[in-house]
């Protein structure tokens, strides 16, 4: 299972903390590597905050343009009064054009994005340009029907990328739900952007009381009518959403995004089949040794309650190892709703695993690229750097070769060897220089990178033992 994702965007993130200005290629794997306090993780919540922009689920700008609602008004009226009026017209088309998406954020959005104010963030600046064709416009197709049974919309795509859409409309239709589908499918480089932070272990154990501040408006008075009749439920409620914006201003929206999605994956019906990842989500289960899932309630829902499950062990997930924690979130995401195309931004994957374990790492986030993700990782690991190092080689080899060499990989599989058009690489140094270090012509990660700290070690090893030979 081999990826030829062709995706490329170009992200240029400027006065971002440290850096001053960094150009940078995403491909469906990108890793940002580097000493702590360089602005990695700041440049990864930028796109992360730009894709946002290019999916509508997420979107903070998500609604259909006004412009489409004009266009289609007059031609949906005359259709409905000549269907009324027993006319034999029962088809009319409209093109609607793509409006430009916003492709920047600007401080005041990225003060946002990261929780911070004005005077903490500076004059920062980042944009996106996604290297693939544009759709400029769809053709829309309405068609009309007397039976609301038959109300729907077909998406159909050409050979060359073309968008074209009908929609069967009712007497009582509302082409809002469909213009959505439409909107959506024309504007959407990504299928989802999900995140797991660097704080994702304590916000997957809390999620529960975390998720429940994050609600707000009406549902807090239905919430709070059985609390205490000492309190009244609209000041109870009144102060709830005090800490849900609490709760906003303290935590990048990266991190509040991943609340959400847990909650969103606890109200998911237990019986609901698996997603098309669940076969990358069964090889994380075998790394973590057991899988994470929700405990069900005595009407066999789910309850808002986690559990790392074993063949023999069955534990609250505040109990069992710090892998599964740190790693319980993605694997709930695979198995049930991760897509092809989706973008997973990671802190650190290799937190709190082995040296051993952070090359199985390495070879599973290779799978999940292969499996059609896109993965951005910020890392301190050499372990990690290192072997997806190996893998590309891996990749390289012809096929006889490639099996060969399977067995000395962790997970025992070309499945994780790697193309190298589907990575890029970029070192952050301290001075907030961002260089590229993927060398394409040698196809090779700069291996020196970690190299330094390696050689004071042993260098300061032998000086010691000299000391003690010296007397």
């Amino acid at each position: 299972m081999k990826s030829t994702d062709p995706f490329r965007a170009q992200l240029v993130v400027e006065h971002l903390g440290a850096i001053d200005r960094a150009e940078v290629t995403i491909r469906p794997l990108t890793l940002f590597f580097g000493p702590n306090g360089t602005n990695k993780t700041w440049a990864a919540y930028a796109l992360y905050g730009l894709l946002r922009r290019f999916h509508t689920g997420d979107a903070p700008v998500d609604s259909v343009p006004e412009s489409w609602f004009t266009a289609i008004r007059e031609p949906i009226r005359r259709l409905r009064d000549a269907a009324g009026g027993g006319s034999t017209t029962r088809t009319t088309s409209v093109r609607l054009t793509r409006p430009e998406r916003p492709n920047q954020l600007v401080q005041a959005d990225l003060c946002g994005l990261m929780a911070l104010h004005a005077d903490e963030m500076g004059a920062a600046r980042a944009c996106l340009e996604i290297q693939q064709p544009r759709r400029e416009h769809v053709d829309v197709r309405f068609d009309w029907t007397p039976d609301e049974d038959e109300i729907g919309l077909l998406r159909t795509w050409s050979a060359s990328g073309d968008l074209a859409a009908t929609i069967t409309l009712g007497p009582e239709t509302n082409p809002k739900v469909f213009l959505d589908g439409i909107w959506s499918a024309l504007i959407e480089v990504t299928e989802s952007v999900r995140a797991f932070p660097a704080e994702r272990k304590a916000l997957l154990t809390l999620h529960h009381p975390l998720s429940t501040l994050s609600m707000a408006g009406p549902q807090m008075d239905a919430i709070m009518g059985g609390v205490d009749a000492r309190l009244s439920s609209s000041l109870v409620a009144s102060r709830l959403k005090d800490s849900a914006a609490s709760l906003d201003r303290s935590l990048p929206r990266p991190s509040v995004d991943f609340i959400t999605r847990i909650d969103r994956a606890w109200h998911r019906r237990p019986d609901a089949p698996p997603g098309p990842m669940a076969s990358v989500a069964e090889a994380l289960e075998g790394i973590l040794g057991g899988r994470v899932e929700f405990a069900l309630n005595a009407l066999g829902g789910r309850s808002p309650h986690l559990r790392f499950r074993t063949k023999n062990l069955d534990l609250p997930i505040h109990s069992t190892h710090s892998l599964a924690r740190s790693l319980g979130g993605l694997d709930l995401y695979l198995r049930e709703s991760a897509m092809p195309g989706d973008f997973v931004f990671i802190d650190e994957p290799e937190m709190n695993a082995h040296p051993r374990t952070q090359l199985v790492i390495a070879e599973f986030i290779a799978l999940m690229v292969n499996a059609g993700l896109r993965v951005v990782a910020t890392t301190h690991s050499p372990y990690i750097i290192d072997h997806l190092h190996n893998l590309i080689e891996a990749g390289r080899l012809a096929p006889d070769q490639q099996a060969r060499f399977a067995d000395r990989f962790e997970l025992g599989t070309t499945d994780a060897y790697l193309s190298p058009d589907l990575v890029s690489a970029y070192h952050f140094d301290r001075g907030g220089v961002v260089t590229d270090v993927f060398d394409r012509d040698d196809v090779a990660i700069d291996w020196d990178i970690y190299g330094a700290e390696s050689d004071d070690i042993a260098n300061l090893y032998s000086e010691l033992l000299a000391a003690q030979r010296d007397g």
